[in-house]
């Protein structure tokens, strides 16, 4: 539960210089992470039923937390790049 509560306050916290082209990255990296959740809450469960029988409706913990991961690791790749981008442009 803590590593839970310290991923998704890493995911909302805001950047010191918070401008449009963040929150667009950020929307984006929420947008990825979505789409990814319900890739793998599909598939694990269609898993789950064909191996077992049953499938697991509870087990979001994990889910949520590999969520949040994914949409760490994304907005802060995606930062990094533009970063990188903005020193050729000047």
């Amino acid at each position: 539960m803590a590593t839970m509560l310290g991923l998704a306050l890493a995911v909302f916290s805001r950047e010191r210089n918070e401008d449009e082209l963040t929150r667009k990255l950020r929307l984006e990296a929420a947008y990825w992470a979505g789409m990814i959740g319900v890739g793998l809450l599909v598939g694990i469960n269609t898993g789950s039923f064909l191996l077992r029988g049953d499938a697991d409706l509870y087990g979001g913990t994990g889910l949520m937390i590999a969520l949040l991961c994914f949409h760490l690791a994304k907005f802060h790749s995606a930062r990094r790049k533009l970063q990188k981008e903005e020193p050729a442009e000047a």
